[in-house]
């Protein structure tokens, strides 16, 4: 069995602003920075031992986990399946204008979020399955292992959703803080879900599909 523990990236200024980041490579900012470094501590305090740390190839997560591989004297493999969603069109733009110029296509997205496509970016369908994909080759590589990956909100949700279409259920909503720390097994080909904590090391839970709350992951 593999053990994974998956981190979001720690916060940018696009994060702050309510930005559609994608796949541009914005760094993190002062706040951001200060969570990498307090991730660190959270993961050297907790005496568990990683033996790889892998990264998607962005700035933002790369900085988010490199102070944990220098101090562990660990090399830091990166890779672009570990990217966030390619939102296209909406790259570099505000929550606010997305919302104004692609009104309808934003409501044909909410509708069937499963099978969305950005404008000129990447379906939702197919980041569940590059995420997922590259999450097992690493893991599978790695038997055994506990592994430390840094990735990206949109990312994230994408695995969990597809770790339950795999289960035959429906992917609730729930909202991924900066440095937020999901803690995932994989063994004979299968990952299972097992914990989400916020940095602070506070559960994160499952919110009603119904009420979903404006989270901007991405």
């Amino acid at each position: 069995m593999t053990r994974i523990f998956m981190v979001r990236h720690g916060q940018t200024n696009y994060n702050v602003y309510k930005y559609y980041q994608g796949q541009l490579d914005t760094p993190l900012n002062e706040t951001g920075i200060e969570q990498a470094n307090a991730l660190k501590e959270r993961i050297l305090k907790s005496n568990i031992h990683i033996d790889e740390i892998w990264s998607s190839d962005l700035q933002r997560t790369r900085a988010t986990v490199t102070p944990i591989a220098e101090a562990l004297s660990l090399t830091l493999h990166l890779h672009a399946g570990l990217r966030e969603v390619h939102v296209g069109d909406f790259t570099d733009k505000p929550n606010a204008l997305v919302k104004e110029i692609y009104k309808e296509k934003l409501e044909e997205m909410e509708k069937n979020w499963h099978d969305a496509t950005y404008p000129n970016g990447e379906s939702n369908a197919g980041v569940c399955k590059r995420i997922h994909k590259t999450v097992c080759e690493i893991a599978e590589k790695n038997d055994g292992k506990t592994l430390l990956i840094a990735s990206h909100g949109g990312a994230m949700h994408c695995l969990v959703t597809e770790i339950f279409d795999r289960l035959c259920m429906e992917a609730p909503q729930f909202s991924i803080p900066n440095c937020s720390i999901f803690t995932f097994e994989y063994e004979n080909g299968n990952i299972a879900l097992i914990s989400m904590e916020t940095a602070e090391g506070e559960e994160i839970k499952f919110t009603d599909t119904q009420n979903k709350k404006d989270i901007n992951v991405l």
